[in-house]
């Protein structure tokens, strides 16, 4: 009875993931939205049965790709032989193929000039630490070198003709207080032409923020700060535009759902012409300019929650554009008009996310599923809802 629930549930999202079409590599159109089954580094430790196993429980829930990382958490690139083993079983599966870059990871032997410092307050101050504990260690985005490192990185991942997709995740900084290294202050320095004084209490306040975003508990230098850090990031993404000139394979950066939220990590994916400014008054009207949504072919919007609506959102304490309805609206409000709009969900133990990722796959383009320790061979497909 289960099999044939299974089967009726994929043979409804076969049915129900047409929409726009998203062009495919060799002339092949395909009417069937994208669901990427990203593997993680998961694959590194599976055997071919493990393997075949996570083939299987990405064709149960509708796959139509599946994504290994080209990067392990210690910055390093995975070795060919494993991942061609991995290729190999998602081939024998009928899995088209994707590669999920991770972007800014220090390797262990990384110069500490060239890593990011955060800023952590102590109970009085501020004080910069890099890395501090957490794992991995992340390079600074705004030294020209390590831009450079990803750009030839997404060249090398252009070149293989068999990827549909390459997914960039960690473009831009962890958060609004990384990174205030001494290279990202003489970075903005040259730029905004200005020598800072009392670095880096000019940009982040003397007192901490009681709010990820926005005015409070920041220095007169936040917005400038801001503006910087977006700009930067644009022209790197430019610069990823044309590292994959003549590739086939289509760009997808991965950010999180909530546009304002999204402004700590610094990329402005938005389109330059969205309402984002009008509807954000602490984002000046100069922000517009650092507009990224046109230089990758998909967004992908991370739904890190299972809230549905933005009553959902709001009764869990979180604001309306947390919700799956709430950030998928604002994506169409605030994305160019060509620019694809994917849904990315964190597959649960418990299956909390099979309902995010049905409303996700409705309102959006595409699909990426992560975690995928967490999947069973008897997982249920994936289906859109008639809209």
């Amino acid at each position: 009875m289960m099999r044939l629930a299974i089967l009726i549930l994929m043979a409804v999202f076969s049915c129900a993931c047409g929409g726009r079409k998203i062009s495919a590599p060799n002339g092949q159109d395909r009417s069937q939205k994208p669901v990427v089954f990203w593997l993680d580094e998961a694959y590194q430790q599976g055997n071919a049965a493990t393997l075949s196993q996570w083939m299987a429980s990405a064709r149960a829930v509708g796959a139509t790709h599946v994504a290994f990382e080209a990067r392990d958490a210690s910055g390093t690139f995975i070795d060919p032989r494993q991942k061609s083993a991995a290729l190999a079983a998602a081939s024998a599966a009928g899995l088209r193929l994707a590669a999920v870059l991770p972007l800014f990871i220090a390797q262990p032997d990384a110069a500490p000039e060239a890593l990011s410092q955060r800023a952590f307050w102590n109970g009085s101050a501020y004080e910069l630490r890099a890395g501090a504990g957490t794992a991995p260690l992340r390079l600074s985005p705004a030294i020209v070198a390590n831009r450079q490192r990803e750009a030839d990185a997404v060249r090398n991942l252009a070149s293989d003709g068999k990827l549909d997709f390459i997914i960039l995740s960690g473009c831009g900084f962890e958060d609004s207080l990384a990174d205030l290294s001494p290279a990202a202050r003489r970075a903005y320095e040259s730029w905004a032409g200005i020598s800072t004084l009392r670095w880096p209490l000019e940009v982040i306040g003397e007192t901490p923020g009681f709010a990820p975003i926005g005015p409070m508990g920041r220095g007169h230098l936040w917005s400038n700060w801001m503006l910087w850090r977006a700009t930067m990031l644009r022209d790197f993404l430019f610069s990823l535009h044309e590292a994959m000139s003549g590739s086939s394979a289509k760009l997808v950066v991965l950010v999180d759902a909530p546009y304002p939220a999204h402004q700590r990590e610094g990329l402005n994916w938005a389109g330059a012409q969205s309402p984002a400014i009008s509807d954000f008054p602490w984002l000046t009207s100069v922000y517009a300019s650092s507009a990224s949504g046109h230089l990758v072919d998909v967004v992908a919007l991370g739904f890190w929650r299972t809230a549905l609506s933005a009553e959902d959102a709001q009764r869990s304490g979180d604001a309306w554009w947390a919700s799956v309805d709430g950030a998928s609206a604002a994506a169409r409000k605030y994305i160019p008009r060509q620019t694809k709009r994917w849904g990315a969900v964190l597959v649960d133990p418990n299956g909390e996310w099979r309902a995010a990722a049905t409303r996700a796959l409705q309102l959006n383009d595409g699909l990426i599923l992560i975690g995928a320790k967490n999947l069973q061979t008897t997982a249920q497909s994936v289906p859109e809802e008639p809209r």
